[in-house]
Formats: structure tokens, sequence, C-alpha cells
């Protein structure tokens, strides 16, 4: 947590420049965001959760079929009397398996063994990392074929 730098900002204005980042990178893909409910202003540090951001949306693209869409959406809800909101990422990519949705979030650990996506096995583990110093988590539903979905939750 020593490295981190606290600010107050809307995590829209985070997650807006992380998806003109990438799209400026994968411009064939479209990056859909559900913007229904009203952003909370977040006590974050606003690099490391761009760095999030990035790594989820990084990982949507590159296990998703070319083409294929990435919708971001929000929600609320209470948590043990804890206002939380969310941040989704969803892909209707390849999927995990059961076993492999058990190891997301160790370092080092790829679920593609064919060694045909590119990347070291650190982008989910830093973002569960950067999650826990900003009191929050990161939840995976996932089927094999069908698509990931990635929320992280921010305290409010």
């Amino acid at each position: 947590g020593k490295d981190f730098t606290m600010i107050e900002i809307s995590l829209e204005i985070v997650v807006l420049q992380c998806i003109t980042n990438l799209q400026g990178i994968h411009s064939e893909r479209d990056v859909k965001l559900d913007k229904q409910i009203t952003w909370p202003i977040l006590y974050i540090d606003e690099e490391k959760i761009h760095q999030v951001c990035t790594n989820v949306l990084s990982n949507a693209i590159k296990y998703s079929p070319e083409g294929g869409d990435i919708n971001i959406s929000t929600a609320h809800r209470i948590v043990d009397k804890q206002e939380q909101f969310g941040l989704s990422i969803q892909d209707y990519g390849i999927g995990l398996s059961p076993s492999q949705l058990s190891r997301v979030g160790e370092r080092f650990y790829r679920a593609d063994e064919s060694g045909s996506i590119p990347g070291t096995g650190l982008g989910l583990a830093l973002v569960k990392e950067i999650m826990a110093v900003h009191k929050g988590k990161m939840e995976i539903v996932s089927k094999q074929n069908t698509g990931t979905t990635v929320t992280i939750w921010f305290p409010v």
C-alpha cells in the first residue's frame, strides 16, 4: 500500500481512458459501455485502477474470438452493510473450466496452456492484489466456450 497515491476521482473517468487506449490498439474490437447507473466518486489510486481495468479488458480481448463484443456494465450492492460499486467486463470467448477458474489470480498461472495467447500469468494476480489494497475484490464467472465475466467491486 505504500506505493499507492490515493485520490478522489470518478471511476468512470478511469474506465473511459482504458477503453479509449485499448480501442486505439484494437480498433477492430467493439467495447460497449452500459452507463445506466451514476458512477460514484471513489478514493482510489488512479494509475493502479487504470492498470486493473487495462488488465481485465486486455484479457477479454485476447480470449475472445475476432470481432467478438466486450460488454462493460455497472452495479451497486450492499454486503455486510457496506455499499459496493461493481464494474463487470464480459466477453464471449473461450471461457474457463472449473479447474482453471479455481486457479485464476495465482501468479504465473496461465489458463491458455497452448502458449498461443501472449501473456505472463501476472495480469489477474495483480488485479487481485491491487483490489485488496483498495479493500475491494475481483469475482469471476465463466463457462467454457461461452465466455467470462470479471466483476471488480469497490467499497463506496
